[in-house]
């Protein structure tokens, strides 16, 4: 699997106006998950500066959660 690539908004050609996404704002960085990726990929490993957090995805029942990998002081990735 390939890293994730984010664009600005402005680049992403490959949405249109009735495209949703996933939003998330977390330590002063925004981000859009599209959820016709998230619908095929259900999980995402990323990071919001050094803070490193799992973006889940359920297509069945429509949830989207953002969960923190720190355990005892430590990422876990």
């Amino acid at each position: 699997m390939g890293k994730l690539k984010f664009v600005n908004a402005g680049d992403a050609d490959f949405l249109r106006d009735k495209n949703r996404v996933r939003g998330i704002f977390r330590h002063d960085i925004a981000k859009a998950y599209p959820t016709r990726i998230l619908d095929h990929h259900e999980i995402v490993n990323d990071y919001f500066g050094d803070k490193a957090k799992v973006v889940s995805f359920c297509p069945l029942c429509n949830i989207g959660i953002t969960v923190s990998t720190r355990i005892e002081g430590g990422d876990r990735r």
